[in-house]
């Protein structure tokens, strides 16, 4: 079993991506700011100076005092991730890196899981001619992938709240999760809806208010396939202990994990929490690539 877990700085450093490659942690709040005038520009300069010094902090801020807020922003981040996507005519690693899966008929022993909103990776799949299964395992026909965090294109299932309906955080919608096009993701959440996608909060312990259940079962069931790994590569994701559901698994697994992103990050949590079986391939995608196929042969 191959597992890939992808995050901000795989997306960031993929290549060709139309209109412009998703931003890292530290640039997202002024591109939402920018984009968004009337909810994410609103936000108060002291609220401000939180989020541009660590996002996570400024959105635990906004959970704490500002919650009502929540929705519209949650609305917009969705939006802004959903706008993302591959050219026809132009490389980039996701492609590359699933057209070689393909080829080497490696798609019923590989896991894709990302920790990212957008949806570079499932476009590059079906751009393969190949069947996306989410949460699902994989099979010799389709692709398996985790959103792990969920994403910009799951909508809630069965439930729903009108665009004048307010919630606080602690307020949950268990609906089941309807997969809908990223192209059709600004319809819907600028409709006559008060929810938004499921996604966890860019905040500490990635808080879920919509269909929560479905994605912490599709961690559990990730946290199974970690375990029987027998090759984990991690690329553009920086190790956080808090995120316990992602870095447990990933220090007692007996997988040989490959470690693409900064070296002191993947030092310091080698050190602290895992002492074998892991090698250290590169700082980013481009100058990786050819050493991950090389490893998957």
């Amino acid at each position: 079993m191959i597992v890939f877990l992808f995050g901000a700085g795989a997306s960031f450093g993929s290549g060709n991506v139309h209109p412009i490659n998703p931003p890292l942690g530290n640039n997202l709040f002024n591109s939402l700011q920018r984009l968004f005038p009337t909810t994410w520009g609103q936000i108060p300069d002291e609220l401000s100076s939180k989020f541009e010094n660590d996002f996570e902090k400024g959105m635990h801020e906004v959970i704490r005092n500002h919650s009502f807020s929540i929705a519209p922003l949650m609305q917009h981040m969705g939006i802004f991730f959903s706008r993302f996507n591959l050219y026809d005519d132009k490389s980039n690693y996701y492609k590359s890196l699933v057209s070689h899966i393909k080829n080497v008929s490696l798609l019923n022993q590989t896991v894709f899981s990302s920790l990212n909103y957008e949806c570079l990776l499932e476009i590059a799949v079906s751009q393969k001619g190949i069947q996306i299964n989410y949460f699902d395992e994989p099979s010799d026909n389709s692709a398996s992938i985790f959103k792990l965090h969920g994403s910009s294109n799951f909508k809630s299932n069965n439930i729903q709240a009108s665009r004048g309906v307010q919630f606080s955080s602690g307020v949950s919608f268990e609906g089941g999760i309807q997969v809908i096009q990223p192209r059709d993701v600004p319809r819907v959440f600028k409709g006559n809806t008060g929810l938004y996608p499921a996604m966890c909060l860019y905040a500490k312990n990635k808080p879920l208010a919509i269909a929560p259940s479905q994605i912490k079962e599709a961690q559990k069931k990730w946290k199974g396939i970690i375990e029987k790994a027998d090759k984990v590569f991690i690329i553009g994701v920086k190790p956080n202990v808090e995120d316990k559901h992602i870095w447990e698994p990933l220090a007692n697994s007996e997988a040989h994990l490959y470690y693409v992103g900064l070296e002191e990050d993947f030092s310091n949590w080698t050190t602290e929490h895992r002492s074998y079986n892991y090698k250290y391939l590169g700082s980013t995608w481009e100058e990786t690539h050819d050493k991950i196929l090389r490893e998957l042969n």
